[in-house]
């Protein structure tokens, strides 16, 4: 991977930032479902079909997993790595059911961002959510998160 160029300063409030496109892929979220997640509604359709959903779902690990996936567009593209230090406070909503076929994308907004006590190191919250083509969220996530200030 390629030296950090972002850095903390390099995010300001009010900032947006939009992930790449994803597909949810049907092979995918039922291989995802069986090794970590086996409810009847994330495993067939008929499955699916005897929940309130109605139908085939993707699971929340595999949801937030194309959330990671379309991110990546923005933290580690070529030229603009991000000196991301981790996330940590997470809350996160399921707004609406990811099907097979959806298409999502991440989009971010930078809420604050703040210093640390700690030499090297900012923080800052943000709001994301992965969106379908209509805009409307699928996931929703609220984030505290820390990076690295620019080194001296």
């Amino acid at each position: 991977m390629e030296a950090p160029t972002v850095f903390w300063e390099d995010i300001e409030a009010g900032s947006e930032y939009w992930g790449s496109e994803e597909t949810a892929d049907r092979d995918d979220m039922v291989d995802f479902a069986s090794r970590y997640d086996p409810w009847p509604m994330h495993l067939s359709d008929a499955g699916g079909r005897a929940t309130p959903y109605g139908g085939l779902i993707a699971s929340g690990g595999y949801t937030i997993g194309l959330w990671y996936r379309s991110g990546h567009a923005i933290w580690n593209r070529p030229g603009a790595v991000w000196a991301f230090q981790g996330g940590l406070d997470w809350h996160v909503r399921f707004v609406r059911p990811l099907r097979p076929g959806d298409r999502v994308r991440l989009r971010i907004v930078c809420i604050e961002t703040r210093l640390t006590s700690m030499p090297g190191r900012g923080m800052g919250r943000s709001e994301s959510h992965l969106v379908n083509p209509d805009g409307e969220p699928v996931l929703s996530l609220d984030l505290t998160w820390m990076m690295a200030t620019r080194p001296t």
